[in-house]
């Protein structure tokens, strides 16, 4: 049959309890383990939900998965992806302002106002010796093979590689 406790429960020690339905709140002093393979999951009991998982099968890897129509939704006015160790950014994004990408903890690449900012260099993807890059103010240069073929300097000349018997230099008064 069933049982009703109308005041508070205290139990010590440890309890099984097979299928719990909690209508209020509920508080958890020590935090929810929950072993791998099992899933917190939030939303209907059927159909579409929020799940979070571990899967020790999976590579040992983590999950955060949404299904349904909606779309998984993360608000913050400061918004930061780390390392697992805490200690380096991945991501960091504040809230009309910068967002900012990392490659091993230094800073690659972040949204303006009016475009995007990189500290030194764009490579193509698979030609990891042709680049654009902004040596210092005012100046931009390309390389191709790996050597400086042209160059706009701060004084507004066209500078081009002539084949590595020297430069050309091409302005105008």
């Amino acid at each position: 049959g069933n049982v009703s406790i109308v005041k508070d429960l205290d139990v010590d020690g440890h309890t099984n309890l097979d299928n719990v339905s909690i209508a209020g709140l509920s508080t958890h002093s020590e935090g929810i383990f929950i072993p791998n393979e099992k899933k917190a999951e939030f939303g209907g009991a059927s159909g579409t939900r929020l799940q979070m998982y571990h899967s020790s099968s999976d590579n040992n890897n983590s999950f955060i998965k949404h299904t349904g129509s909606g779309a998984l939704k993360i608000a913050a006015d400061h918004f930061r992806f780390r390392n697992a160790a805490d200690s380096s950014n991945l991501l960091n994004g504040l809230a009309g302002d910068k967002v900012t990408l990392y490659f091993a903890g230094q800073e690659k690449l972040s949204t303006t106002s009016d475009g995007i900012e990189i500290p030194d260099a764009i490579r193509h993807l698979n030609d990891t010796d042709t680049k654009i890059r902004f040596p210092s103010d005012n100046t931009i240069s390309f390389e191709t093979g790996g050597t400086q073929a042209v160059k706009i300097d701060s004084n507004q000349r066209l500078v081009l590689a002539t084949g590595g018997t020297g430069n050309a230099s091409v302005y105008a008064d």
